[in-house]
């Protein structure tokens, strides 16, 4: 039996609370033939379901690149919405699956789209667990480093500084967001904006950029 839309109505019946449908379970375990053999039985790939919400996102989560393919050269919706992490994109930012973070980038994910979870943009995740491949990748294909909860512990400079201080490769995030036009003053936190200014001023001092716009001290 089929629904209007052409799919078979049994093969898109959910199966669990947790997995929804069968290629959604598929597409998580990384079954490529099971989800290839479903997709042929007219499985729709953008059915919503589960806790991840869609196959695409269940795969990204796991970084899973052959099924990621074969799910978007199916027609899976790169940027549908739902899930536990929101959409594709932030599921692999915030499991750090570079290479199915630029997959995801060339099929026109959104990479400033926000959801409402405990990282509001992929950035934002990727910042946070000091994910340095997923950032700069992001940063390249647009991500705005001010975009967000801008001022609060949303913010992705915000975020990087203060992991800085205990762990020494976060400073390297630092450096990536300022080169990338993170703005230390919508920072609220007095002391930590001003460690972001000396932080950028010595940075321009040392690699003989124009001391512009970090010239003055609150």
């Amino acid at each position: 039996m089929s629904t209007p839309s052409g799919h078979s109505k049994d093969v898109n019946r959910a199966r669990s609370r947790n997995h929804g449908t069968a290629l959604q379970a598929a597409a998580r375990r990384g079954y490529r033939d099971v989800v290839e053999m479903l997709i042929n039985k007219r499985a729709d790939v953008n059915a919503q379901g589960g806790e991840y919400g869609t196959a695409l996102q269940a795969a990204s989560s796991k970084g899973l690149r052959d099924v990621v393919q074969i799910l978007i050269d199916n027609g899976a919706q790169v940027n549908a919405h739902g899930g536990m992490f929101g959409n594709a994109l932030q599921a692999a930012s915030c499991e750090n699956h570079p290479v199915v973070v630029e997959m995801l980038i060339d099929n026109g994910a959104d990479v400033n789209a926000l959801v409402r979870r405990e990282y509001h943009n992929p950035l934002t995740a990727a910042v946070a667990l000091g994910s340095y491949d997923v950032v700069k990748l992001l940063l390249s294909a647009g991500a705005d480093p001010n975009a967000g909860l801008q001022g609060s512990s949303g913010n992705t400079l915000l975020k990087a500084w203060r992991r800085s201080q205990k762990f020494s490769y976060y400073e390297r995030l630092v450096d990536v967001l300022l080169d990338a036009g993170a703005d230390p003053f919508l920072v609220e936190d007095f002391c930590v904006r001003l460690n972001l200014r000396l932080h950028a001023l010595h940075r321009r001092l040392i690699s003989g950029i124009a001391l512009v716009p970090y010239n003055a001290v609150e």
